[in-house]
């Protein structure tokens, strides 16, 4: 198990976040404090992964999982826009057309708009946007997995902040 924040949404009927601290030979262990004290402390083996400075929108409903992502994700050079459902992101895209966004961090299950029905509206609006889906729902891989279209990656939760940047870094790298 990699050590690091985890971040996992729990089912529907409960709705919580779960941070976990568990041990990684090149990250600092996290047993006390709050979840962005977390984050402050930049593991080492962050620096290894390349930064970027493109704009994320980030849809995430669970406000600890959307701030922590976030300060991840702004530690390594990108500015982020976040979003506390699928409606909210694609009312900002709506109200700010000349806004330059290279990448959509969704979370797939929302209320309101999940992040499927955002990635289809976005892609309505912004036929090229790269797409990276998340979901702490894992038991459904393959349903996940069968809806992936050409272009839209899957990061699964609870995720390390180095495996959120690194997959960020890979999803805007690659060709459209």
């Amino acid at each position: 198990m990699n050590r690091g924040e985890h971040l996992r949404g729990a089912p529907l009927s409960t709705r919580a976040v779960r941070v976990v601290a568990v041990s990684e030979p090149n990250e600092p262990s996290h047993e006390k404090g709050r979840p962005d004290e977390a984050a402050d402390q930049a593991p080492r083996n962050m620096l290894a992964v390349p930064r970027g400075s493109e704009t994320v929108l980030l849809a995430e409903d669970e406000p600890t999982v959307r701030q922590l992502a976030a300060r991840i994700l702004r530690r390594q050079g990108y500015t982020v826009i976040e979003a506390a459902d699928g409606a909210e992101a694609l009312a900002l895209v709506e109200r700010s057309q000349d806004l330059q966004i290279d990448l959509l961090l969704t979370d797939i299950v929302m209320p309101r708009m999940g992040g499927y029905a955002l990635m289809e509206r976005l892609r309505q609006i912004r036929p090229t946007i790269k797409v990276l889906l998340t979901s702490g729902y894992t038991d459904s891989t393959t349903i996940i997995v069968n809806r992936l279209d050409y272009g839209v990656e899957f990061l699964g939760k609870p995720f390390t902040p180095t495996a959120l940047a690194r997959k960020v870094r890979e999803v805007l790298d690659t060709q459209p």
